[in-house]
């Protein structure tokens, strides 16, 4: 494994960014620390993928100079890499614009030099980095870094070895505590600040508990460098306190955060202020990682665990799961009407449902509700995105509008296969299939096993003409997951959009009966049983359809395109 540190050679060429160690770079309202390869704004972590964090590095090293695409290429893939250089640098500055809220037709961080290459165009300030290196308790020895000056033309080998030891992962301390002067606070203040501690340690201790140790006791962890203080500044009025929480790095001498609240007499701290002090610590401490933000967003443990119940019954993809999770998150926000994810993932699987089920505009709209209040809480929340992004697409045909909404989704780290199919879809409506084809690569490169990627793959190949690679990756979806609902649906609509439909309409079948009986799945069966001549089964399920219409909210659109399917074979029939 290369390290990923600059390398000064014999010749004396530096290869590689600038920025090293601990450096910080400041441009607009974004930090970029490059040591630690992190992007935040306004306090929040920034999702930015790999290869354009890379290249954000790069162009912020020499900011106001071209940097070639020549460059960048060879800085991110090393020779003997075999990719398709033009189209994979192109994904990755499109990535790293959509971190960035920039445009490329009118840029305000990254410039496109036409023929050459990027530049880097917004003001920068450099903040020194500390000296100062934290001895924290390690699980592992590396990485450990060898280099080597060669003869011969060799210039030189970095080489970076990890020597696990099959110990538990670092557990980053935390101390909370209450701070402040031990006379003139009064018992009611001491008790405030007591309690505010104690929330905050139950709070906090529950974020990631693999990877974060909560103590209120500073002489037991003595190195830990973060700590999290509970003071009283001054009285907010005659029957009240002020209070401020800091989150700082003591070993740094560093505050990344602070909030200070009124609080009035005999009452707690605000609800709202904690699960900013939890987020504060998801973010800086966790590296933004989403189950710690879910966590982070309720005071209620049992919210929590209700939710994630929800998570893994929306996953799962049946109808009756899926409305088994709406149930679910509804009960977690009896519980807590202000966690914001719960808010955001009840919007989504409600879309979700809606959409795999065909039901009735009544439910999209409840979703664009929920969802609207889930931003209203937290701006961040990107099933709240994805569920506008439906809604959109679904219910609006706003085809532009889904795709802005899946767009920020993706930027905010939503791009987990099930969360790019949904982008695919909405650019294949726009006709944008090339586009459409390569998210879904990207995907399949960090999700291999996901058979409904591969099953979407093979119906973009078909509107790219490409025929036979189009059923190639039809079964291989198929064969990969034989659970699969949307395997088997776009295998057997691949089938019969050859009018093989004694291939097809066994498959459109299974997927029915895959995906708990989604009636727009059924509704599909129906056409293509029509159009194959099987007027009999096609009449079942325009009566099954009919059936359920009502008990499960379905639009009248699905029974409605059956009948015209049969209508119109019938009439070929009598033509001939």
């Amino acid at each position: 494994m290369t390290s990923a540190s600059p390398v000064k050679c014999l010749t004396g060429k530096r290869f590689g960014p600038k920025i090293t160690g601990m450096t910080t770079v400041r441009f607009g309202a974004f930090e970029l620390a490059a040591g630690a390869r992190e992007l935040w704004r306004d306090g929040r972590r920034v999702h930015v993928a790999p290869q354009a964090m890379r290249i954000l590095i790069e162009l912020t090293a020499v900011a106001g100079e071209v940097v070639t695409r020549d460059h960048l290429r060879s800085a991110l893939w090393p020779d003997g890499t075999y990719v398709d250089f033009e189209r994979s640098l192109n994904t990755a500055v499109r990535k790293l614009r959509v971190a960035l809220g920039d445009d490329a037709d009118g840029p305000r961080y990254v410039q496109t030099v036409p023929g050459r290459g990027y530049r880097f165009i917004a003001p920068i300030t450099f903040i020194a980095p500390s000296t100062f290196e934290p001895r924290e308790p390690r699980a592992r020895i590396g990485p450990v870094t060898w280099r080597v000056a060669l003869p011969g033309g060799i210039a030189c080998v970095a080489v970076s070895i990890v020597v696990m030891l099959g110990l538990p992962p670092i557990r980053t301390p935390l101390v909370i505590r209450a701070v402040g002067p031990e006379t003139n606070v009064s018992a009611g203040d001491r008790a405030l600040l007591d309690a505010t501690v104690a929330s905050l340690q139950v709070l906090v201790g529950r974020l990631e508990p693999s990877r974060l140790i909560v103590s209120d006791n500073g002489g037991v962890w003595r190195r830990a460098c973060h700590e999290m203080t509970v003071s009283s500044l001054a009285p907010a009025r005659e029957a009240g306190a002020r209070l401020t929480i800091r989150l700082r790095d003591a070993c740094r001498d560093e505050q990344l955060w602070a909030t200070t609240a009124d609080v009035m007499g005999g009452a707690q701290v605000d609800a709202g202020v904690l699960r900013a002090a939890g987020r504060a610590v998801a973010d800086r401490l966790l590296g933004g990682e989403q189950s710690a933000r879910d966590a982070a967003a309720t005071l209620n443990g049992a919210a929590l665990e209700i939710y994630r119940r929800g998570q893994a019954a929306a996953r799962a993809g049946r109808i009756e799961d899926l409305g088994a999770a709406v149930e679910t998150f509804e009960n977690a926000l009896r519980l807590d009407p202000t966690f914001g994810p719960a808010w955001a993932a009840l919007a989504r699987t409600r879309a979700t449902r809606a959409v795999r089920d065909g039901r009735e505009r009544s439910q999209f709209d409840q979703a664009h509700a929920e969802a609207t209040h889930a931003l209203a809480l937290d701006a961040d929340l990107a099933d709240a995105h994805v569920a506008l992004g439906q809604v959109r697409f679904a219910r609006d045909r706003d085809f532009g509008g889904a795709d802005a909404w899946l767009s920020r989704a993706r930027a905010l780290g939503a791009t987990a296969g099930r969360d790019v199919l949904w982008h695919a879809c909405v650019l294949n409506a726009q006709g944008r299939f090339d586009a459409a084809l390569l998210i879904v690569d990207e995907a399949i490169a960090r999700e291999p096993e996901m058979a409904a990627l591969h099953a979407w793959r093979g119906l973009l190949l078909h509107a790219l003409r490409r025929y036979d690679d189009e059923l190639v990756a039809l079964r291989r979806a198929a064969a990969m997951d034989p659970q699969s609902a949307e395997a088997a649906f776009h295998l057997g609509m691949g089938y019969a959009r050859r009018r093989q439909y004694d291939l097809a309409l066994p498959a459109l079948r299974r997927a029915v009966t895959l995906s708990g009986g989604g009636g727009y799945y059924l509704s599909w069966y129906g056409r293509m049983a029509a159009d194959a001549g099987d007027l009999r089964t096609a009449e079942h399920v325009l009566h099954e359809l009919q059936g359920i219409a009502r008990t499960r909210g379905l639009a009248p659109a699905l029974s409605d395109a059956v009948s015209y399917h049969i209508g119109a074979r019938r009439h070929r029939s009598d033509d001939l």
